[in-house]
């Protein structure tokens, strides 16, 4: 296990308690449902979910297909999945050092949500997934906005590392319940560029934010009102 994993892997249940859909009302009710819409229709194809935490999203997309497949590289994240879903289908495999275990050529859509900030090569990531794909095939990407961290700098967020240089890439940490986890700060254009490079072409790019309708609901939403709070990408083989 790598490094990074080893600090996701550490804290698995702490970063669940505190980041899973059901206690974050901007994913449960504008990300997840956009990001979903993304991927069209994904009846009777086939789903990969790499970086699938404790199994919420394989959960969600399996109610429209039955061919889904959740990845992480934490066996902590992996037993929570299962237990939070247990007719799903988990695998353990760390995508910075081993070889994803299904065929080549063998899936329709790859989802990555909420992971990629937390490895250490997108480019690596995005090879890996290009084996596994079939010929057009979709690669979505859903992170936290990139400007968001510098953002949440400038207005004394003690959440992200301080003094962030937008564009350029730092190895640094997040922070949740008090504990620490590896976390890398990169531009939208290099999450594209390094996707690009391992083969793939872009379809769609959405940033996506809070509006005064969710304020309206969630009052306490308000210091994040039109402000960046994540990025969806959709690439294709």
């Amino acid at each position: 296990m790598n490094s990074d994993l080893k600090t996701w892997d550490a804290g698995a249940l702490d970063y669940l308690t505190e980041a899973s859909e059901e206690n974050d009302v901007f994913k449960r009710e504008v990300d997840t449902p956009a990001f979903v819409n993304m991927l069209g229709d994904v009846k009777n194809k086939s789903v990969l979910d790499i970086g699938c935490g404790n199994g919420d999203f394989v959960k969600k997309i399996s109610k429209l297909t039955t061919k889904v497949v959740g990845l992480d590289g934490s066996p902590k994240m992996i037993e929570a999945a299962r237990k939070n879903f247990p007719e799903g289908n988990f695998i353990v495999c760390d995508l910075m050092g081993e070889k994803i275990p299904l065929s080549d050529d063998s899936v329709d859509i790859v989802t990555s949500k909420m992971m990629l900030m937390n490895v250490e090569s997108v480019r690596k990531v995005g090879e890996k997934v290009f084996e596994v794909l079939k010929n057009d095939g979709l690669y979505a990407i859903d992170v936290v906005h990139p400007f968001r961290p510098v953002l949440k700098n400038l207005q004394n967020s003690s959440r992200y590392n301080k003094s962030l240089n937008y564009f350029k890439e730092t190895s640094g940490t997040i922070e949740f319940n008090g504990k620490k986890y590896s976390y890398y700060y990169r531009s939208t254009s290099q999450y594209v560029d390094e996707t690009i490079d391992s083969g793939f072409k872009l379809l769609q790019m959405d940033e996506l934010g809070i509006d005064e309708n969710l304020v309206k609901k969630y009052p306490v939403l308000l210091s994040k009102l039109n402000s960046p709070i994540s990025l969806h990408l959709l690439f294709q083989k």
